[in-house]
């Protein structure tokens, strides 16, 4: 007996992820036990896709940890999609991961051209067991340092990103040196004018 088999593949090429993400650092976390630190971790997804949700590495012991950890590939991003971080404990295999703070970046922010770069304030903060000393309520205000962009949506090259940067300096140069001439013209009349 003779099998023979034929397969046909229908659908488009898989495209390279268009979604890059990096968790940089929180800082301000609130301590939720007495020791006054956490094992933290950070997950991000696509708001409504549960099946994107990465999450960053333990860092131990702090209250302002660093990650730096780059993701992208498995995101399934479309246009529109926003994103929402999450700052957690790690509670190991016993423990409760509780959550110390969220925020939500949306859309226009890292869509446009060049991303989002920045801190994003966290909200739903957990109560920190021990009080804030430099606010008046004793309240946390956490910040999470994150980047966000499509890679569509980059210069093509760091010389190209340098050109147009370099264009926008010299632009910003001539309008101040005419601003700068202008005013020197007009105090000049203003003073001839009083002295007559």
């Amino acid at each position: 007996p003779l099998l023979s088999l034929r397969v046909v593949v229908k659908g488009s090429p898989e495209l390279a992820p268009r979604l890059r993400v990096k968790i940089h650092s929180a800082v301000g976390l609130p301590p939720i036990d007495l020791t006054g630190k956490n094992d933290c971790t950070c997950t991000f997804q696509i708001v409504g896709k549960s099946y994107s949700r990465s999450t960053t590495k333990i860092c131990f012991k702090t209250c302002d940890p660093v990650w730096n950890e780059n993701f992208d590939g498995k995101d399934r991003y479309e246009d529109g999609d926003n994103l929402v971080f999450e700052v957690r404990t790690n509670g190991g295999k016993a423990g409760k991961n509780e959550l110390l703070g969220r925020c939500v970046l949306t859309n226009n922010e890292f869509s446009s051209l060049g991303g989002w770069h920045g801190d994003v304030p966290l909200i739903d903060v957990a109560r920190a067991m021990i009080p804030n000393p430099d606010t008046p309520t004793g309240r946390h205000a956490p910040k999470l340092k994150v980047s966000a962009w499509l890679q569509d949506m980059m210069p093509d090259d760091d010389e190209a990103f340098v050109m147009r940067a370099q264009g926008i300096v010299n632009a910003a140069t001539a309008l101040l040196s005419e601003t700068t001439s202008f005013c020197r013209q007009t105090s000049f009349r203003h003073s001839i004018s009083q002295e007559e």
